[in-house]
């Protein structure tokens, strides 16, 4: 049998883009009472089916809102925030 050919060692390109991008989190929110949805930055304390007290919906005005999803995206840094990260 012949050996395995040897291929050369595939570059990192993680570091290079983690210089100019960020990752920013989201938590998507649902009205329990009209289903209204809306996005709000992550916030510590959010997890998935924790019902929030004290945001109102601007649809029903009731304030039943329940955390339904919780995502990160990796966005292009602006300078400011590029600074904030050396």
């Amino acid at each position: 049998m012949s050996e395995e050919p040897q291929l050369p060692p595939i570059p990192s390109l993680g570091e290079n883009i983690k210089k100019n991008m960020i990752e920013k989190k989201t938590s998507v929110l649902q009205c329990s009472n009209c289903g209204y949805k809306s996005k709000r930055p992550f916030e510590s304390g959010d997890y998935v089916f924790v019902k929030l007290t004290g945001k109102e919906c601007p649809k029903c005005t009731k304030t039943n809102y329940t955390v339904i999803q919780i995502y990160g995206e990796w966005v292009k840094a602006s300078r400011k925030e590029r600074k904030n990260l050396r």
